[in-house]
């Protein structure tokens, strides 16, 4: 059904778009579409005409990375730079994105499908659908034009890409490669708490090595953030990983954590982590975004100074990266990501000056667990 769903949309899109994409003649202009058939999961909208745009469509239309563009739709105009990686822009940041596969309006750490265009329904695979908002209807007719040239590289933060093949990672471990580490800042106990990327989604390359180093490590709770429990075990290779064997609960959180349906995720994740035996592993995708919002919380929690929260993220961009303190690019990264998520998470204006602790604790509190799981969940990450 859901193919049909799109060769029907993609005909309507191509009647109107009068059987030919909708390049404006003006370079630097385009015209696109979005229907709800080509929303992803985390409500970033992929641009379609026929079929989605991408990148190289981009720059036949004389747009590149690096651009800042005017993006109009329903009598709604917002400005925003393209980019190829949703981190070279700050947290909460509207971006044009380029992947792979298609270009995208995102919000990063966010979910710009909801904030604007449409509503999802969570189905009971754990597969969402999308539904224009009420009162919009079908495809949605997008405007795009540049307002200032870039160099095609520079977006106005860093460019940040990374390859899923393990030879182009030579200088790292296994484990640094899966980006699985042990959380070591002050208050948490030896061996305790873990965080890594997917154990088990092969999208990236690296959920054998995830999986092998929780293995090791003898992970006895899991604490998934992106998965939802239907399609674990849809995983190719699941009922032979260690995963299977232990302790977990998916959450299938998204990606923007200031959301109500997110805090009652991330409690329920908290409280599982309270009622049973460590070691802890925290793990999303690439191990950063969510991961780094919950691992960052705990850190805060256990009595971590914003310097080591700051040191402990900024190790998952050597993992993908490469960059290493003192580079010209990690002050940027740390002020537009980790400072931007702790700012946001316990709505403090200087991360340096708070008391972390006592902010994250209330955080814990105001998303529903009660003294005894606050009680249980120190006790539990402090010691085995």
């Amino acid at each position: 059904m859901r193919h049909f769903d799109r060769r029907v949309a993609g005909l309507m899109i191509l009647l109107l778009c009068l059987c030919q994409l909708a390049w404006a003649e003006t370079a630097g202009k385009m015209t696109v579409y979005s229907v709800p058939e080509w929303i992803t999961k985390h409500g970033n909208v992929c641009l379609v005409t026929d079929r989605r745009i991408l990148g190289e469509d981009l720059n036949a239309a004389g747009i590149e990375a690096g651009d800042r563009v005017r993006v109009t739709f329903l009598g709604r105009s917002i400005e925003m730079d393209v980019a190829r990686n949703y981190s070279e822009t700050a947290t909460g940041t509207i971006l044009m994105c380029i992947t792979d596969d298609s270009v995208q309006l995102a919000i990063n750490m966010g979910d710009f499908a909801s904030e604007y265009l449409a509503d999802k329904t969570v189905n009971d695979d754990g597969s969402l659908t999308w539904k224009f908002k009420e009162g919009i209807e079908g495809p949605v007719e997008i405007s795009v034009e540049v307002i200032a040239k870039g160099d095609g590289e520079d977006t106005g933060a860093v460019e940040l890409t990374y390859s899923n093949n393990r030879e182009d990672y030579p200088d790292l471990t296994d484990e640094e490669y899966a980006n699985f580490r042990v959380v070591a800042t002050h208050g948490m106990g030896e061996g305790v708490l873990y965080r890594s990327s997917t154990p088990l989604d092969p999208k990236f390359g690296r959920n054998v090595y995830a999986d092998a180093a929780m293995r090791k490590a003898k992970v006895a709770t899991i604490v998934n953030l992106v998965d939802h429990p239907a399609a674990v075990k849809n995983y190719e290779g699941y009922s032979d990983s260690y995963y299977s064997t232990v302790n977990t609960i998916e959450l299938g959180l998204g990606m923007d954590f200031d959301t109500e349906e997110y805090r009652n995720g991330l409690a329920k994740g908290l409280r599982f982590i309270a009622v049973h035996p460590g070691p802890y592993a925290v793990h999303c995708r690439e191990g950063k975004d969510r991961a780094g919002v919950t691992i960052a919380l705990l850190e805060c929690f256990m009595g971590a100074s914003f310097e080591e929260v700051v040191s402990d993220y900024m190790v998952t961009f050597y993992n993908y990266f490469g960059i290493r303190p003192g580079d010209a690019q990690y002050d940027e990264i740390v002020e537009n990501n980790i400072t931007v998520i702790i700012k946001k998470l316990f709505d403090v204006a200087d991360p340096c000056s708070a008391d972390l602790a006592e902010k994250a604790e209330s955080y814990i509190r105001g998303i529903g667990l009660t003294d005894s799981e606050v009680a249980s969940l120190r006790a539990n990450l402090g010691s085995l």
